[in-house]
């Protein structure tokens, strides 16, 4: 049976804390330019609210505290791109990033209104007929089942014993012609050194659609979905340790890539670098702990380019 299923990610309509979330730093600045050339920083003002530290179509390195970045390329590239400043001859080091773990689902594209939409009345249906309730009771208990057990699926699994592969064929319905090629992405991707591998919230067949789709298949050298996550979804850092052991991955030699702020604390937990890519959907507004995140971005095919600029 073909399996399709679109990423939990989708389902977010809160900003609770998630278990295990890094104690918050009180003081967090803005990198200013090296002084002397060094990789010594200037800190500039402090702000209590990350809008205060995103201007339009900027990317901005947000300092972490005793934990060294995975690429030096990285960082002098983000530091320099604002100000349009050829980036200085540097050197890679032992720390250079050999994975990219890019999320899918409004990371690699963005999930179109039309698609969300038909994402909720397909989990709706899918409920209402197997637990013989109303809509409204439907919704309510996804919704519940979201916050409780960070995803809707294994809360269906756990309380009432769903055959996972029921849910996934109704869900298949989903419609994906919203999701066309991007030839500027896949090119960004082929310039990009190191590994890249997907890790989501969703199947396997659904992300390999989404990828034929968008034209980026030959990029990645694997998939890792909820399923062999155990159906334990992020951001359980069990399941990033799983991700890491299954593939190989070192994971203070890898950079994680993600539309959920929250989903890049373990990451950061385990050493990655973190690349919070943030949209216009609700789960991205009034964020304000990003300690854990190294990088941000509005434009995440802007932010590769440049990045295979500077290689």
């Amino acid at each position: 049976t073909r399996r399709r299923h679109n990423d939990s990610a989708k389902e977010v309509t809160t900003n609770e804390p998630a278990p295990g979330r890094l104690e918050a730093i009180r003081s967090r600045s803005l990198l200013n330019m090296p002084v002397g050339g060094s990789l010594g920083y200037q800190l500039r003002h402090k702000s209590k609210s990350i809008s205060d530290k995103l201007t339009p179509a900027s990317n901005i390195v947000i300092n972490r505290s005793q934990r060294t970045l995975a690429s030096s390329k990285i960082r002098y590239h983000i530091l320099f791109m604002q100000k349009n400043i050829p980036l200085p001859s540097t050197s890679v080091g032992s720390n250079e990033v050999e994975t990219w773990i890019f999320d899918l689902d409004n990371t690699l594209y963005s999930t179109s209104p039309k698609m969300l939409s038909q994402i909720d009345d397909l989990m709706g249906s899918f409920i209402s007929d197997f637990l013989s309730v109303d809509r409204v009771e439907a919704r309510q208990i996804q919704k519940g089942y979201f916050r409780t057990h960070g995803l809707t699926l294994r809360g269906l699994m756990l309380e009432h014993g769903l055959d996972p592969q029921d849910y996934i064929d109704h869900l298949s319905q989903l419609d994906l012609s919203d999701v066309g090629p991007n030839p500027e992405l896949a090119n960004a991707l082929s310039r990009l050194e190191g590994r890249k591998v997907i890790y989501t919230n969703a199947f396997t067949d659904h992300t390999r659609e989404v990828m034929d789709r968008i034209g980026i298949t030959s990029q990645f050298a694997a998939v890792y979905d909820i399923g062999d996550a155990n159906y334990v979804p992020k951001p359980a850092i069990d399941s990033y340790r799983r991700l890491c052991e299954l593939h190989n991955i070192d994971p203070t030699r890898a950079a994680m890539v993600e539309d959920i702020a929250r989903n890049l604390e373990p990451a950061a937990e385990l050493g990655m670098t973190t690349v919070w890519v943030r949209t216009e959907t609700s789960w991205a507004k009034d964020v304000t702990e990003t300690e854990h995140i190294d990088h941000i971005t509005g434009d995440l095919t802007a932010w590769l380019q440049d990045l295979g600029n500077s290689s």
